[in-house]
This record gives structure tokens, sequence and C-alpha cells, in this order.
């Protein structure tokens, strides 16, 4: 199978699907955090907990796909960004 998972770093969680051939989604998973903000119009999180985050996605997915099943693997965050690019 040619399956590819697809992650989408979110602001309060990262959500991963794996999607077939076909590009229908056959399955996903979430992992909800929280962002801090230390103050008013600022937003921030630790990059481990997005590391974590993934790894608990990744082996969701390969508990249930093996690696051969799986073709490539993709990435998703819309609005990196810091204060200073304004």
């Amino acid at each position: 199978m040619n399956n590819v998972i697809g992650m989408d770093i979110g602001t309060s969680g990262l959500k991963t699907i794996v999607v077939d051939e076909y590009g229908q989604v056959i399955d996903s998973y979430s992992v909800e955090y929280k962002t801090e903000h230390p103050h008013t119009g600022y937003s921030e999180i630790n990059p481990n907990i997005w590391y974590e985050a993934a790894l608990e996605s990744l082996a969701y997915v390969f508990g249930k796909y093996k690696s051969s099943e799986i073709a490539g693997l993709s990435f998703f965050r819309a609005n990196a960004w810091f204060s200073g690019s304004r």
C-alpha cells in the first residue's frame, strides 16, 4: 500500500491522518495540548510538546500499520511566526 501520514501541528493539538493512494482518509489520531499565554497577544509552546505529540501519534499509526504500508510523511504548520516579524 502507498499510504501517507499527514500531521497538522495546530495551536491546541496535533492532528494526524493516514491517507490512502486514492486520497481517502483511512485513519486519524489527535493529541491535545495547552498553549501558554504569558501576556496579552502572546502565545507560546515548548517545542518538546510538539515532539512528544508527534511521537505519540506515530506510535499509534505504526501500532496499526506496517512500515511497508507507509510511503511518506508530511507536516503542516500554518502560522508559525515570531512577534518581531510584524
